[in-house]
Order: C-alpha cells, then sequence, then structure tokens
C-alpha cells in the first residue's frame, strides 16, 4: 500500500477501501483484511456504495487469507466476476546484488523522482493505456513518500524500457518492470532487475519482493533466476452489472 498510494483510502469494519479514478486493480479495490463484527451483506453493501459513488465498478482484491471466510462464495452470490489472471506475490533475499551486464550500446539513466521522460517510456511500452489512465499513474508516483528510483533504459539514445523500485524499511519492491516490443529478449529484463536490486541493497533494502502474473513465462523464468519464490496469490473479484 506504501509503494502504491491511493488517491483516497476509506476503512471500513477491518476492510481497506482504496480509490484512484481507475486504472490499476490494486489502488482501485477493497482488501477485506479483517474479519469485522458487522452482518457481512450489510458491509458489502457499504463497499459497493463507495465505489459506485465514485464511478468505479465495486472490485475486491482477494487472497486465501481473505476476511471474513465465505467472503468469495458471497461476493460469486452478487454477480462477482473474475478480472484478469491471477498474480503471485514472490520473495527474495538481498544478501548480494550483482553487476547487471549491459550491452555495450544499451544506457541507464537513474532517477529519483518520476520524469516526463520515464513516462513516455512508460507509455510506449503499455500502448493500451489511455491519456487519463497514463495522468492516474503519474500521480500515485508523485505520491510515493518512501525512497524509489526510475530506471529508464536507454538503445543509441532511444528510449526502450523502465523499471521502479521502491523501499520500505529493509524491503525493497521492483515495478513496472518493461520493454518495448523490439527490446524484448536480449536479456534486459534481467539487467534491469539486478540494477533495481542494486539500488535497494545500497538503500539498506535486504529483502526483495515482485508481483508478476501467473500467465507470464518470461518474467517468471527470469525472476526464478534471481532465487525470487512465490509466498502467495491474489486475483480481483468485479461487480460487472452495476444499477446506478
Amino acid at each position: 500500500m506504501n509503494a502504491l498510494p491511493a488517491r483516497q483510502t476509506v476503512i471500513d469494519d477491518g476492510w481497506v477501501l482504496r480509490l484512484t479514478g481507475g486504472g490499476t486493480g490494486r489502488a482501485n479495490a477493497a482488501y477485506p483484511l479483517y474479519d469485522g463484527s458487522d452482518d457481512l451483506g450489510a458491509r458489502i453493501d457499504r463497499v459497493e456504495a463507495v465505489y459506485r459513488s465514485a464511478g468505479l465498478a465495486p472490485m475486491f482484491k482477494l487472497t486465501a487469507a481473505a476476511r471474513p471466510s465465505g467472503l468469495e462464495d458471497a461476493l460469486i452470490a452478487r454477480g462477482y466476476a473474475l478480472r484478469g489472471s491471477d498474480t503471485q506475490v514472490q520473495i527474495a533475499p538481498l544478501t548480494t546484488a550483482p553487476e547487471p551486464n549491459w550491452p555495450a550500446e544499451v544506457t541507464v539513466e537513474h532517477q529519483s523522482v518520476v520524469t516526463t521522460a520515464w513516462l513516455e517510456a512508460f507509455e510506449a511500452t503499455h500502448t493500451n493505456w489511455s491519456v487519463d489512465q497514463m495522468s492516474i499513474k503519474r500521480g500515485m508516483l508523485e505520491a510515493i513518500a518512501t525512497p524509489a528510483v526510475y530506471l529508464l533504459l536507454c538503445d543509441g539514445g532511444v528510449p526502450i524500457g523502465v523499471g521502479t523500485a521502491i523501499c520500505d524499511g529493509d524491503w525493497v519492491g521492483l515495478f513496472d518492470i518493461a520493454l518495448i516490443e523490439r527490446a524484448r529478449g536480449r536479456g534486459l529484463g534481467l539487467a534491469l532487475s539486478q540494477a533495481l536490486l542494486r539500488w535497494g541493497r545500497a538503500q539498506g533494502a535486504r529483502r526483495a519482493y515482485l508481483q508478476v502474473v501467473v500467465d507470464n513465462p518470461p518474467a517468471l523464468k527470469t525472476y526464478a533466476r534471481l532465487g525470487f519464490e512465490g509466498v502467495y496469490s491474489y486475483w480481483y473479484r468485479r461487480l460487472l452489472i452495476v444499477d446506478c
């Protein structure tokens, strides 16, 4: 939650409701963390009211530890459908930080704040993103309060990829590791990840985490080479038909 600040947060009886106007699911979903004391149906009703008032489809970010038990069955009964693929959270000890092996023609810039150049490169790797989504992305990155680095990868001076690392205590999180299509398959994702981990270790981090969709075999292979292992998965259920 620290690494991906939401524009608004509502705490409701042990659940955390995050709203950011759309875009990423993690900043626009309800996190059911605790059992709570109120009737389950009434709590879901309140969640739906909050998201509807914000012009968003009600959505829950679920894990095997979502509380209370029976929540997902209740959501399914109300018409909540799966959104996208499952995502696996992986962690790795940060005992060493190997120097990345960059091709001679590739350069990498370390930026302590998000810049227009970085955002333009990110947009080039996310061609399906709208102008509004990019504006939301900028706002979330600018709201991060803990140390962060934004890597901009260039090939012959032309931006080809990006990556972000965000520190929080002795943890460093890896985000937004992306390359334009013609830059893939050259081992740059591994080098980019190594550079982010190296930065995190220099900040004092001793453990790393990331999130990867389970149907992305190349990314899973890369992160396994870096020592990452899955610890849990999460998925979303969203109410697709909303009566406003």
